[in-house]
């Protein structure tokens, strides 16, 4: 049997656990109780990295799990990561630009009910997890939730009721579970497996909306701020007459601080040559971001300026498919 380890960060999915959160035997029991065909399909060891909510979790965390998934890496064969779903994207995002080209699986999984309730989601996202692991067929950083493997730095939650919480909207899953699991066509990674986990926080998302004042705004390149993601309308479009944007984003790139636009749309990409209102923000300097998630241009921001990079090579990393996340424009 392959050796899987599930390392446990918190959410929902261990909600209802008595005793101490660090208690790895109790959770062992919880989960033998619970999802008992996780023990029959892979030998698993378990340990508790955190117990937080995962609207806590911050980019320390990251780090820390990253590192603690490094330092094993050679000891297990696969690796499942429980994990609450608010911010389950935007770790994975973090993992999949911390360790890339990675030689084993690394898969995380929750749910929307905790696993002692009778109609928990739980025990079926953690058995499949395991089981995807186990496999080795898809050697990356996954989400696996409900009937769906989907690529960690293409996915986002879209759902707050619904057992199938998660989507990707502009790649199609990296496996279908049914009566069996279905893989797509996947290519093995490129390039030898590779540790970075340097991240720059002092990072801003803002979301645009009709009336907006620009004013408001100014202050924050006063503020030690390192970069921006303007959420903004269609395929990039930004107010360029009465509440204009394109001073104030061709300020920031005088200073070395990008401005990278994403858009508000689920699916398609952003296309800052498309509109007068996108073009106005790609002449002041603005970087475009495809067709990556808002969760990914955030974190893969962060990522890249982490690494101490100028404008010039920012810019030129961040329009590049590093880890899978970004498609070839049309």
């Amino acid at each position: 049997m392959k050796r899987i380890l599930i390392l446990h960060t918190g959410g929902t999915i261990g909600m209802n656990l008595q005793g101490a959160p660090d208690d790895v035997e109790r959770f062992r029991k919880h989960v033998a109780q619970y999802a008992p065909r996780v023990f029959e399909t892979a030998h698993i060891d378990i340990e508790i990295l955190s117990n937080k909510d995962s609207s806590d979790m911050t980019p320390l965390d990251w780090v820390r799990l990253a590192q603690a998934l490094n330092e094993r890496m050679s000891k297990w064969d696969g690796f499942v990561v429980t994990h609450g779903t608010d911010t389950m994207s935007f770790t994975a995002n973090a993992l999949s630009f911390m360790m890339r080209n990675l030689p084993k699986p690394v898969i995380l999984t929750g749910s929307q009910l905790p696993m002692a309730d009778s109609k928990s989601d739980g025990p079926r996202n953690l058995i499949h997890a395991v089981e995807i692991a186990a496999e080795s067929r898809v050697n990356e950083v996954g989400v696996l939730f409900d009937s769906f493997l989907l690529r960690g730095n293409r996915c986002k939650k879209t759902s707050i009721p619904s057992f199938h919480a998660f989507e990707s909207p502009n790649f199609a899953p990296l496996a279908k579970l049914g009566v069996k699991i279905e893989y797509a066509d996947l290519q093995p990674p490129r390039g030898d497996y590779t540790f970075d986990p340097r991240i720059e926080t002092r990072v801003l998302s803002i979301p645009l909306f009709p009336g907006i004042d620009v004013e408001l705004l100014w202050a924050l390149t006063k503020t030690g701020v390192r970069g921006v993601v303007l959420q903004a309308f269609g395929p990039g479009d930004i107010p360029v007459s009465e509440s204009s944007f394109v001073h104030w984003i061709r300020t920031l790139t005088e200073r070395g601080i990008p401005t990278v636009i994403c858009s508000q749309a689920v699916y398609g990409a952003v296309d800052l040559s498309l509109y007068e209102t996108g073009r106005g923000a790609r002449n002041a300097g603005a970087i475009g971001a495809g067709d990556m998630t808002w969760e990914c241009s955030v974190v893969k921001m962060m990522i890249l300026l982490g690494r101490g990079l100028p404008l010039a090579p920012f810019r030129a990393h961040f329009e590049t498919n590093l880890a899978g996340e970004l498609s070839a424009a049309p």
